[in-house]
Parts: structure tokens; C-alpha cells; sequence
């Protein structure tokens, strides 16, 4: 998400620091809020931070019993200091700070409406970095209220962006299961896709086509299909997911990964369900035409390609990978691609699971059951000894009968 500036003048404040006049010293300090603020904007334009935060501080202390909460510009000197305090990662501080902004600033609407939503964008995202999910949430909805407000202006609608995005994240179940969701599920499920929906335009103006957050609320979207079995909507949704992760972070991202896997997940749910061509299958063909595996003299031996040259093995011994118990007990369907280097003496090296879904079930038996194969020392087509590095298995799991 982005960080949360301090952008809007300070309205009459600023004049009245232009009329106050052109520089004040700290010898000269009167005492008023007036001059507390320029001191700091002094420290600001003299790139004094430490100094900054203490007149800001000043500046908002003075406020408070000068002019009370009813007076706007202590709502503006409040988002001034509660920044700083965000700065300085005084998060507990700044929440009350930023406290006081939305307090003071509900009571100038329409005319403060922008300032409002951004210190409850801020507050929201403090709380919801504090855990406390309740009082974050609360802020987020605040904020697309005020959408009403400022329907067209940029910055409101980069905080809506937000605000729809975070409050969709909140909403989806924080345990995910392989069975219908009871009642309490559903209904988050539903305003997950209900929050993405509406904010999606917000997004993708706010941050961009190709960027992780638009990524985030396709996945959110496909997450919510998957759960209501709409399988061709869910697989369309991971596949837009994946392709921005592609585009951004390349074929071995982990992102980029989980996508496919999930992708191909919901692919196997439905067999009707036809697997079109997503970014990096050209990449994954080729890498198969390159490493071709060719079976000779039975299933038990093997050649690949590599680098343009011919290399031989059999199978001595390949265990099969146990179903694990907690998956069984659930009825678990999954299923991961593992990849490893065969050494020149048949022994397995570098094993690793490169994807898998549900994510680590089934990690430490695919491992274990990898390294402990066995294969006839590798030969080229000339008969010279070769490892046969970056082979792929892949697993299905699911319980039969």
C-alpha cells in the first residue's frame, strides 16, 4: 500500500503565517501556534528533521489549547504531527494523534472531507498494523464514504483504491479449507468480491494495470469463484493474477508460481474446463523440448536432452511418496513439482519443491521420497559419464475409492 503524505495546505493557518511575516526565530517564539508552525516550516525547508518534529509537535500541543477541536486547523496541525509520529515510529502516539484529525476534521464537512479520508487512511492502516482489525476496519469504511464527497479527485479516489482493497483482504476467512464454507464464511466471502468489484476501477487507476495490487484483487476475486465453484471464473481470475506477476517479477517469482499452480489447480476441478495458454507455457514447452525425456527399453530408463546432447539413465529404485496423514484425514487433493540434479553417480542432489498446492503439505515426504531415488550412473550417447541437472516430477495427490 502506498504511504500516507501529508499533503493538503493549512488553509487560513498558512496566511496567517505569510501575514506573521517572513522568518521567525526560536529566541523570538511568542508563544503562539502561529509561530510554532513556522519555526517548523522553517526546520522543513531547511531539511532540519529533528527540529521539524519538535515544532510540529509544538504546533499541534498549542493548537489544542489555543483553539480547541472545534477549530479546523487543529484537525490539519493534528495529520501535520501524527505524520512525523509515523515518521519517527511512534505508531501508538500517532494513532491518538490521528485520532484527533478524524475527530476534529468530521465537524468541517464537505470542507474537509479529503483531509478527513486521509487521516482515516492513515488510522486505518496503523490500526490494522497495531492488529487491531476492528478499529481499522471502521476507518477503511469511513474513508468510501467520503467518496460521496470528492467523487472525481484523484487523491480521494488513491485512498478509496485503499480503503476497498484492505477492507476486501479483512473480509476473506482466515482459514481456507477444501469444503463448502459454512454461513459465517460465505457472507466474507461475499464482500470480499463484493469490496474488489466495486474498488477495482479505484485500483487500477490509483496504482496501475500491471501492478501487485490490481494482482492482489484478481487473486482475491479467484479465491472467492474457487469457493463458489465457479471454476471457470476462478481460473480466469489466477490467470490474471499470474500474468502481472509474470510481468513483473519473471517465471520463478514465488507469486508467479502460486498463480500457475493455482490456476492449474481449479483446471483439474472441472473436466470440461479447457486449459488455455498462459504467459511462460512457450517457456515451459520449450524448456520440455530441450530436456525431451525419451523412454527406452521400458518405463525404468530414460534420456534427456541437454544441451544439444543425449544423456542416458534407468531407475534403481523410486519410492513412492506417502499420503500424509493430516492431508488424508481431510480428504486433501493437492499436488507440487519438484525439482532436482541427477549426479554423475545416480544419486539425487539439490532437491527443492518448486510449487505445490495447498502450499508446504506436502513438501518434507516429496523431498525425502526424491533424495532417496536411486538411478544407473548417468551416460552420455558417446558413452561419457554426465549429470543430468534440473529434472521435473510432478505429484498428484487424491485419495481414491
Amino acid at each position: 500500500m502506498r504511504g500516507y503524505e501529508w499533503r493538503r495546505a493549512l488553509g487560513a493557518l498558512a496566511l496567517s503565517i505569510l501575514a506573521f511575516g517572513a522568518s521567525v526565530h526560536a529566541q523570538d517564539d511568542d508563544g503562539s501556534v502561529v509561530a510554532a508552525y513556522q519555526l517548523y516550516d522553517q526546520a522543513i525547508q531547511t531539511d532540519n528533521p529533528e527540529d521539524a518534529f519538535i515544532y510540529a509537535e509544538l504546533a499541534y500541543d498549542r493548537a489544542l489549547k489555543e483553539w480547541g477541536q472545534e477549530n479546523i486547523q487543529t484537525g490539519y496541525l493534528a495529520a501535520n504531527y501524527a505524520e512525523l509520529l509515523v515518521i519517527e515510529k511512534e505508531f501508538s502516539k500517532a494513532i491518538d494523534v490521528y485520532g484527533v484529525c478524524t475527530d476534529v476534521l468530521s465537524g468541517h464537512l464537505p470542507e474537509a472531507a479529503i483531509d478527513l479520508a486521509n487521516c482515516h487512511g492513515a488510522l486505518g492502516n496503523l490500526n490494522w498494523q497495531e492488529g487491531d482489525d476492528d478499529a481499522a476496519r471502521k476507518s477503511f469504511l469511513v474513508v468510501i464514504e467520503l467518496i460521496a464527497y470528492a467523487p472525481e479527485d484523484a487523491y480521494m479516489r488513491s485512498l478509496a483504491a485503499d480503503a476497498y482493497l484492505l477492507l476486501a483482504v479483512d473480509a476473506v476467512p482466515g482459514t481456507i479449507r477444501l469444503r463448502a464454507p459454512n454461513k459465517d464464511e460465505s457472507y466474507r466471502f461475499e464482500r470480499t468480491k463484493d469490496y474488489v468489484l466495486t474498488g477495482l476501477p479505484f485500483i487500477v487507476e490509483s496504482y496501475g494495470e500491471v501492478s501487485d495490487e490490481v494482482a492482489l484483487a484478481y487473486q482475491l476475486l479467484a479465491t472467492y469463484y474457487e469457493f463458489a465453484r465457479d471454476w471457470p471464473a476462478s481460473q480466469e481470475y489466477y490467470k490474471r493474477a499470474h500474468s502481472i506477476y509474470y510481468d513483473r517479477y519473471g517465471s520463478e517469482d514465488e507469486r508467479t508460481r502460486n498463480m500457475y499452480g493455482r490456476a492449474r489447480y481449479v483446471n483439474y476441478q472441472d473436466a470440461d474446463l479447457e486449459w488455455t495458454a498462459v504467459k511462460g507455457d512457450e517457456e515451459r514447452d520449450e524448456i520440455r523440448r530441450e530436456q525431451k525425456m525419451r523412454f527406452v527399453e521400458g518405463d525404468d530408463c530414460f534420456e534427456d536432452r541437454i544441451d544439444g546432447i543425449w544423456v542416458r539413465s534407468c531407475v534403481i529404485k523410486a519410492p513412492i511418496p506417502s499420503y500424509p496423514s493430516v492431508a488424508g484425514r481431510k480428504g486433501q487433493f493437492g499436488f507440487a513439482e519438484v525439482r532436482y540434479d541427477i549426479m554423475e553417480d545416480g544419486t539425487v542432489e539439490n532437491a527443492y519443491v518448486y510449487t505445490s498446492w495447498p502450499k508446504d503439505a506436502w513438501d518434507d515426504i516429496l523431498i525425502e521420497a526424491i533424495e532417496d531415488r536411486k538411478y544407473t550412473p548417468p551416460v552420455t550417447e558417446n558413452s561419457e559419464p554426465s549429470a543430468m541437472p534440473g529434472r521435473r516430477s510432478w505429484f498428484l495427490f487424491q485419495l481414491m475409492g
